[in-house]
């Protein structure tokens, strides 16, 4: 990097911001609140960072639009305090995809009010490179969530992508405001202890008997075409026991029917906080005792999954551990194998690659730069919509609260003029009245104050665009190995490898036009 790491302050004291909205039910890169504390807490532990128990701030909430967070908006006012300087997040995007905050978030860092940002998935450096990276993303995050309506008729296929149940009950189990299913309180060890029985050879008589004397019955309310309150009492039936016994959620997979077909996906890969009644040999065990003796396999998960990376023939590749190292795996192996070709790459190959490719790649030029420039103009533009209809119904209702509190004041005078006099029980609705009004009206004041044009996002100008760019390669470099999946699912859209080596590895349109020297050659 060009920029000088010394003299930047260091942050004395983090907090973590967790988030998660309603309207991310369709992101698969989105991690549960859970999850994002989870590895928050660890990124902390890494870096020797101790984080107070007060000092973590999560919240449900789109971060869309700007003010509609007032956990961030407590969390900023403690930085602008001087008493929080440094912040651990999952994800940028965690922290805004408004163009309006972002701003703010790195004009308190120009500020000196934030020292530090440490992510999860991303390396940020308190330069001007690393600031212009933290604006793109957020120019990035902000074009995720304009699409995202046009995404989520396919909210189904991506929850069953994240092991998010359908909304199916479970018995034993509750499902909690993410999809997943949490311990009951009631019911799950008498769930469990009916898996108990099964395998000890208790037959359904048996276990139907012993289940009449628990008072398991859940209830269900639900209204009639008359608007009249209608309440069903539910228990486990002989029908019921069998889609138990045969259910592999009690294991830990989901199955799931979609378009005809059944999926398999392993809960705890996307909710470490699930906990199974059984484990998979005893599951199989119960299925030996009945008709069903279908055995359902799961596959196990490792970093860059997914159809990033093809074969020269055509199929997908997956990852996989040899006895030492990370491999990229050709589906199609056994065809390979008989014609003695490679049907598998290390990783670390591709790993560099990459690196070398950015480094090559990522060169400035003015072209780029004017392209940026233009993306992010367009960007802000968008925002400032929001801005000036935020500005407009803001002053409607503080001249709306002025002229109630005008009204309020007059109202008492009167009573002065009429030598009338308050009863102390009217003085306190006054006075409580009052301080109402006046506090709604300075945080009306408050508000305006932030919606200034000055926090939206700024381009940087080409010196800032060109040292981002030449560091590039050591982003990449210094990433760990889930990083290093996150960011290559940003830039590329495919990766292609063959006889032993990568063949060619292609970016993403906006990063290609953005970031590649005069358009590159698409990564080939």
């Amino acid at each position: 990097m060009s920029e000088m790491q010394d003299d930047v302050p260091t942050a004395k004291r983090f907090c973590i911001y967790a988030r998660r909205s309603s309207d991310e039910g369709s992101d698969k890169q989105t991690k549960s609140i859970p999850d994002q504390l989870k590895f928050c807490l660890e990124k902390a532990e890494d870096e020797g960072i101790v984080v107070a128990e007060k000092d973590i701030f999560t919240e449900k909430g789109s971060a869309k639009k700007a003010g509609n967070r007032p956990v961030f908006d407590k969390m900023l006012s403690l930085i602008r305090k001087g008493e929080i300087d440094g912040i651990i997040s999952w994800h940028p995007d965690r922290l805004s995809r408004n163009m309006l905050e972002g701003g703010i978030i790195i004009d308190l860092i120009d500020e000196g009010k934030i020292n530090d940002l440490k992510f999860c998935t991303h390396h940020f450096d308190n330069t001007a490179a690393g600031k212009m990276m933290l604006g793109i993303l957020f120019a990035i995050s902000k074009e995720y969530t304009d699409r995202l309506s046009v995404n989520v008729s396919r909210g189904l296929g991506t929850n069953l992508e994240k092991a998010i149940s359908q909304g199916s009950y479970k018995w034993g189990y509750i499902r909690n405001e993410d999809g997943y299913y949490d311990q009951h309180p009631t019911f799950f060890p008498i769930v469990q202890r009916l898996w108990q029985m099964r395998l000890q050879g208790d037959s359904f008589d048996d276990i139907l008997k012993w289940l009449s004397k628990m008072d398991c019955k859940r209830t269900v309310e639900k209204k009639d075409d008359e608007g009249r309150k209608i309440i069903n009492t539910y228990t486990i039936s002989r029908s019921g026991l069998t889609r138990i016994f045969r259910d592999p959620l009690y294991y830990g997979v989901l199955r799931q029917a979609q378009k005809g077909k059944v999926f398999l996906k392993a809960i705890d890969d996307f909710y470490s906080d699930f906990k199974p009644m059984v484990t998979e040999a005893q599951w199989q065990e119960v299925q030996s005792m009945g008709r069903s003796k279908v055995k359902l396999k799961t596959k196990q998960q490792f970093p860059f999954r997914g159809d990033l990376i093809h074969c020269e023939c055509g199929a997908s590749c997956y990852p996989t551990t040899g006895k030492d190292y990370l491999y990229i795996v050709c589906r199609a192996g056994a065809a390979h194998r008989k014609k003695k070709e490679p049907y598998r790459l290390r990783m670390k190959i591709v790993m560099e690659a990459v690196a070398e490719l950015l480094k090559q790649d990522f060169k400035p030029s003015k072209v780029n730069y004017e392209r940026y420039v233009a993306v992010m103009r367009r960007a802000i533009d968008s925002d400032l919509t929001d801005v000036r209809k935020q500005r407009s119904a803001l002053t409607a209702r503080k001249e709306k609260t002025q002229k109630a509190l005008e009204d309020l004041i007059l109202a008492a005078m009167g009573f002065v003029k009429g030598e009338k006099r308050m009863s102390e029980t009217e003085e306190r609705v006054y006075e409580r009245r009052k301080f109402s009004l006046e506090s709604e009206i300075k945080q009306c004041d408050d508000d305006l104050a932030t919606l200034k044009h000055d926090g939206l996002l700024q381009t940087f100008d080409y010196e800032e665009f060109s040292n981002f760019l030449r560091s590039a390669d050591l982003y990449w470099k210094r990433a760990d190995a889930d990083q290093k999946h996150a960011l290559a699912r940003f830039l590329f859209s495919n990766i292609q490898i063959g006889g032993g080596k990568v063949l060619t590895i292609a970016y993403k349109p906006l990063i290609k036009d953005l970031f590649v020297l005069d358009g590159g050659s698409g990564g080939t």
